[in-house]
């Protein structure tokens, strides 16, 4: 079991409504241990391991990325996410490519 919080801020460049760079903070707590492996790390929004020996861990990360907006019907996105606490490894660091379609 985890606790997930995550803050997002971005800024419309010169109000043209399509480039949009921002920066979000993600955070995880976790409350209980797992019953499948004998970790003492977890993967976090990545990979549920089951790790035995989690409880009490926390992991604090920061993003800064970009979006453009398209269009009303398609947005792309990017971010480099660093790891600030918690164990270091898998979650040290992290890029992130997304793509969003509204019909």
């Amino acid at each position: 079991d985890h606790l997930f919080l995550s803050s997002h801020v971005d800024f419309d460049v010169a109000k043209l409504h399509k480039f949009y760079p921002f920066l979000e903070m993600n955070y995880f707590m976790y409350t209980a241990n797992g019953h499948a492996e004998p970790f003492n790390f977890e993967g976090a929004d990545l990979f549920n391991f089951g790790s035995e020996h989690v409880a009490g861990q926390s992991e604090l990360s920061v993003a800064l990325g970009m979006r453009f907006k398209c269009n009303e019907h398609l947005q792309f996105g990017g971010a480099l996410e660093y790891g600030l606490t918690g164990n270091r490894g898998l979650n040290d660091y992290g890029f992130v490519l997304d793509m969003i379609v509204r019909y």
